[in-house]
């Protein structure tokens, strides 16, 4: 395995090994979204990159601004 095997991932560190790292997930579910945060840590404990997805469960197009023309 040479060193374009290893996979990497891209930080504030800039490209390090994957297996280096700490992968953490965390869910956050209310009534209006679901959010998911994904972050990986160092040896240190410090967080190198976070990444969150957020799905609303009542949609953004139109909130708010739709019109009867009755």
């Amino acid at each position: 395995m040479g060193i374009e095997d290893i996979p990497l991932i891209y930080t504030v560190n800039g490209n390090v090994p994957v297996d280096s790292l700490k992968h953490e997930c965390e869910w956050i579910v209310n009534d209006d979204y679901i959010q998911f945060i994904e972050r990986y840590r160092n040896a240190e404990n410090v967080v190198v990159k976070e990444s969150a997805h957020v799905y609303s469960k009542h949609g953004f197009a139109g909130k708010g601004s739709a019109v009867n023309f009755a």
